[in-house]
Formats: C-alpha cells, structure tokens, sequence
C-alpha cells in the first residue's frame, strides 16, 4: 500500500481532531485526498474504521482498537520527523523495505521504538508487495520479508509473527466440498469467496 504512514498519520489525527476536515487540515492535505487515503486503508485493512459518512467523525469499535494501537507510535515518528538537522555528518541513513501486512501489523511499531532510541537516524522506507520474490539490488539495508529469503546470500534474523486467519463464507461452504489439502484452495476459489485477515 502506497502512503501507509501518511494514512495512518490521518487517521490518528482525524480521530483526535474530530472529522476527516480537521485532519486534513493538520498535515496540510486536501480532503479529497484525505478521504481517499481512509478508504484505501480501510480497504487494505478489511476492517471499517468509521462508520459511514463523508465527515469520518464516528470511529468504529475496530477504529478504536487501531487508533489505540497506533498513536503513540505515530505521535513517536512524527517527533523525530520534527527533530532538526543540523549537520549530515550528525546522523545516519537506513533504507528499509517491508511488505504492507508487516507495515501495518508489526514493523511500524518496531520502528517507532528503534526511532526513539536511535534519533539521529533517518529513515528511507519503500513497501514492498513481492516480498521475499523481491531480490535486494536496489540497495537496501534492512528488507523484511514474510518467509525465507533465498535469493542472495545474506543474514536473516527473525522479527516476530502474525497470526493469518482464513475465513469463507456460507456460500462458500454450502457449494464446494470440504477443504482437506493446500492444494484444493485455487486461485479462482481465492479470489471469488476466500479472504485471508492478518489482522484478526
């Protein structure tokens, strides 16, 4: 997802603020594009971060549960973002590039904290959705990928795990035979009736 931070910054501060008007007008974006920016993070999530209308006033139970999750990792990149430079020699450069669902579910908080513990580090992040198909010639430093990377030889070390849940629905599951291999789950039957929630 292009703009994760920034989606995540606006929403943060929509909920704070009270309406998507006032967020927006916080990180100095148009609304139009700050509604665009919810939706597509609503998309990207599967879960409703508001409850429909065009102001985004009315924050979810699942909003809750993000917005909780999220600020002060937000409020964390936003100070050091703020923090002035005074010299390059006075700070470090890391190129990183992670897969959305890490983005959203795991990395953002890391970083927060290594942030905050490292302040005069600056950050160049890329999202990644080809993850460990990706090879790493366009120089980065860190890469973070969903399984084993096999394409370079370079040290891996293990960040932490999501859970994945696979759900179907009813329809699903009164027209088609049982699941018993990986294998039964085609890319047709993926795409029409299965979704995958690594947020649950």
């Amino acid at each position: 997802m292009k703009n994760l931070l920034l989606s995540q910054q606006l929403f943060i501060h929509t909920v704070e603020l009270g309406g998507l008007a006032p967020g927006a007008n916080h990180l100095n974006i148009s609304e139009k594009k700050a509604s665009s920016l919810l939706l597509n993070l609503e998309r990207e999530l599967g879960r409703t971060l508001f409850f429909p209308s065009e102001h985004f006033s009315q924050v979810t139970r699942d909003g809750w549960e993000l917005f909780n999750s999220w600020k002060e990792h937000v409020h964390n990149l936003e100070k050091l973002a703020q923090t002035p430079i005074s010299n390059k020699a006075d700070y470090g450069f890391l190129k990183i590039g992670f897969p959305t669902t890490v983005g959203a579910t795991l990395f953002i908080s890391l970083l927060a904290r290594f942030s905050a513990q490292h302040p005069n580090l600056r950050f160049d992040i890329e999202l990644i959705k080809v993850g460990a198909f990706h090879p790493m010639w366009n120089g980065f430093d860190l890469r973070v990928v969903h399984e084993d990377y096999s394409l370079e030889n370079v040290e891996q070390v293990p960040l932490g795990k999501i859970r994945r849940t696979m759900v179907a629905s009813p329809f699903y599951l009164s027209t088609h035979p049982d699941i018993k291999k990986p294998s039964d789950l085609t890319k047709e039957l993926l795409n029409n009736y299965l979704y995958f929630n690594p947020f649950l």
